[in-house]
């Protein structure tokens, strides 16, 4: 491709709003271009759009992937291909809008759990290939999400600050060892006055307590039907994603006052003692409460909570003695500096952007003939790699002061070849090279301009691609060409001829742009 024909003019400037690095290059370096808050990708980004892509359809052929087309893949429409145990295992990816989806669909649980970690490990495949340094961070059960950490990711986790141990989570969802609470033997029952105490804070003040030694509820609306009350230790916040995923998913809202009331509770006093509590989430009656507990409420004794009362508690509350509960499970927050649950180290927040998930789906609504002639459940996992911001986390870790340094395997093009000089001879010998290393099946820049030494080499930095070759007036005289490796100040001059043989090689026919 001639630089003089290539749709897409390079910046000296990103624009003023722009405060990302990885952003302001792709702008400067004519990669996309941004209006009315969509985004167009130019010649050279939308090549490097295609060779990542390709190098996951690579990964995910090697699979036995199927290709397909869809802005997002969906396993209920998918299972409907199945019919019988032959029809298994599927796997299936779409490379559409901007994100790389995988979807595979298995017999079992054990097939699909290897399934899934085979997904899990192509991704990380495609991510090195790209030039990435990726870490993975739980997400829920079963779930992992991609990240590069970066100051200003828009995703929260929280590491174990071990080298040693390597736990990584994304916040909300942050497994970790609940402090120990006061211990004791239980001691009877008793309710107490305490007026104007409708926080933790204003109990633990008013009995001289600490607030692990108190139980918080809070009270949710599931779905705008479903009245949740949640029981935790009062020096512990609720995590709604682990929540939500507790009761299967849906949306949550803080209950009204109305709504609590009609509950059988108490605003600023409410306790599942006395209410009738579901013996399940999935069983509950029009009269039953669904109550949601987290297992910080058994690590201490003798605790403070809502008596059900304006004005008063229960002292020397313990369960299960005192009340009952539908569900016990973690729904507790971690926070920084809470104790890594694996090895005991302090977990560290940590902010990163996420550039793809990978989740085991499990056992689905789907079913297919098992060998029996008897319905058996579809199992299946997906994974979707975020291409868009995977080119942007690519220069994020591959840049300098000058520009992109882009890793071979995603680079739009293989060598930037710049013309200097007007001499007849400069300008055939550029000719012929550029025409040479084509029929080698390179991919070559060419700039071609009649712009200054300064201008060309200044773009060929922004631009970064890996090899920069020079032919000049100056370079014909001593020899041949300037060659320069885009990660390297060192510059040579080699012999014209010598040129195809030492440009970049370690890019695959199926990964070069189509």
């Amino acid at each position: 491709m001639r630089l003089s024909h290539l749709l897409g003019k390079t910046l000296r400037e990103a624009p003023a709003d722009v405060g990302d690095v990885s952003l302001q290059l792709a702008l400067r370096a004519a990669l996309i271009r941004r209006a009315n808050g969509t985004t167009m990708y130019l010649p050279l980004g939308w090549r490097v759009q295609q060779r990542l892509r390709q190098l996951a359809r690579d990964e995910l052929n090697a699979l036995g992937g199927q290709e397909a087309f869809a802005e997002e893949l969906d396993i209920a429409l998918l299972a409907r291909e199945i019919n019988s145990y032959r029809d298994l295992p599927k796997w299936v990816y779409s490379v559409a809008g901007g994100a790389v989806s995988t979807a595979t669909l298995q017999a079992n649980a054990a097939d699909l759990d290897t399934a899934h970690r085979a997904m899990y490990h192509a991704c990380l495949r495609t991510f090195d290939k790209c030039g990435m340094k990726v870490s993975a961070a739980e997400a829920g059960p079963g779930a992992s999400v991609f990240v590069t950490p970066h100051e200003k990711g828009d995703e929260s986790l929280l590491v174990c600050e071990s080298v040693d141990c390597g736990y990584a989570s994304v916040a909300t969802r942050a497994g970790f060892r609940i402090p120990e609470g006061v211990n004791g033997e239980p001691k009877p029952l008793e309710k107490v006055a305490t007026p104007h105490c409708p926080t933790i804070a204003a109990l633990a003040e008013f009995l001289n307590i600490e607030a692990q030694q108190t139980i918080k509820a809070v009270l949710y609306m599931r779905d705008d039907s479903e009245f949740v009350f949640v029981v935790i230790r009062g020096d512990l916040d609720v995590s709604e994603p682990k929540l939500l995923a507790a009761l299967g998913g849906g949306t949550l809202r803080p209950a009204t006052e109305a709504e609590i009331l009609k509950a059988g509770a108490v605003p600023g006093y409410a306790s599942p003692a006395g209410l009738k509590v579901a013996a399940s989430h999935k069983e509950r009656g029009p009269s039953s409460v669904t109550v949601v507990a987290d297992p910080s409420i058994t690590a201490g004794a003798n605790f403070a909570a809502g008596a059900n009362e304006s004005g008063y508690h229960f002292v020397n509350v313990n369960y299960p003695r005192d009340f009952r509960v539908t569900t016990m499970t973690d729904i507790a927050l971690a926070s920084d500096g809470a104790v890594c649950a694996q090895c005991g180290s302090a977990l560290r927040t940590q902010k990163a952007f996420v550039i793809g998930e990978c989740r085991n789906v499990g056992e689905s609504a789907s079913t297919y003939l098992g060998s029996d002639g008897k319905p058996q459940a579809i199992w299946a996992a997906e994974c979707r790699m975020d291409a868009d911001a995977l080119m942007l986390a690519i220069i994020e870790q591959n840049h300098d002061g000058a520009g992109i340094v882009w890793p071979s395997a995603v680079a739009p093009f293989d060598i930037h070849l710049v013309r200097l000089g007007k001499a007849q001879e400069t300008l055939q010998a550029a000719d012929k090279l550029y025409a040479d290393l084509q029929a080698a099946g390179r991919e070559v820049l060419y700039d071609d301009r009649d712009d200054s030494a300064g201008v060309k080499f200044a773009d060929a930095d922004l631009i970064g691609l890996p090899l920069r070759v020079t032919v000049s007036d100056k370079s014909l005289k001593a020899g041949g060409a300037e060659v320069k490796r885009r990660n390297s100040a060192e510059k040579s001059v080699a012999a014209l001829e010598s040129i195809i043989s030492m440009t970049p090689s370690s890019r695959t026919d199926s990964s070069r742009a189509r």
